[in-house]
């Protein structure tokens, strides 16, 4: 009778053990927990309620360059909750770190994915941009400014007066770009809420907005060439 309930004791403890394994890996995948804003984990939330990273694997990654300098994206809300999201609801920074740990950083407004380096040009999307902060070197949406946003293209090493050249795209909210067979591809939306999935800081500010009020978001699967020209333009049915 007592190896019985011995049995089941030790069946109960390891039973705990699973669920918190459980909960804790959930809790890495999704922002919760210690992370900020779906960054990186830390002991307590990043400043005012910023994350690091995005839409690119285990969010605040860095990605790293031939010569050893990583680079990595912050960012922090800008803007009340709840608010109609523009080009005014983030600010992002992206950061380069050499190998000798020399810190260089330009800032950017809206939410900058997760960048991919092809040779000497680093590569991202920002969602909700501003296009000032960019040289624009091409149009390849019919939607208006605030419903498109950014692919941009910069030159390494990067400066703290480095300027982005970038291209427009339909769609508020873009995917990390995938660079295959010499092409970019990116997806994009105007549904906030299916590309930022697992953004805590972006559901804190968007959580109860509707995304599709007009009934007209659509989304998007672009390619294009390593120097930002379009190959096609898809609508995704």
């Amino acid at each position: 009778m007592n190896r019985y309930f011995g049995r089941i004791g030790l069946a109960v403890f390891l039973m705990g053990l699973l669920v918190m394994s459980v909960a804790s890996a959930d809790a890495m995948m999704s922002g919760g927990g210690g992370m900020g804003g779906g960054g990186m984990m830390t002991g307590t939330p990043l400043k005012n309620a910023g994350g690091m990273g995005m839409m690119g694997g285990m969010a605040g990654s860095p990605v790293v360059g031939s010569d050893g300098t990583a680079y990595l994206i912050t960012f922090n809300p800008t803007a009340p909750a709840g608010t109609d999201p523009s080009d005014m609801s983030f600010r992002s920074r992206l950061v380069a770190i050499t190998t000798a740990g020399t810190e260089t950083s330009i800032n950017l407004r809206g939410l900058m994915s997760t960048p991919v380096i092809t040779g000497t040009t680093l590569i991202g999307t920002a969602s909700l941009p501003d296009f000032t902060n960019y040289d624009m070197i091409g149009n390849y949406g019919t939607n208006p400014g605030r419903r498109q946003s950014a692919l941009y293209f910069l030159s390494l090493p990067m400066t703290d007066s480095s300027t982005p050249q970038a291209v427009s795209l339909d769609g508020r909210y873009a995917s990390a770009p995938v660079i295959a067979n010499n092409l970019v591809y990116v997806v994009t939306t105007d549904f906030g809420r299916a590309m930022m999935q697992g953004n805590t800081a972006f559901q804190k500010m968007f959580g109860g907005y509707d995304f599709n009020s007009s009934g007209s978001a659509e989304s998007y699967m672009y390619i294009l060439n390593l120097d930002g020209t379009l190959v096609s333009k898809t609508l995704i049915q």
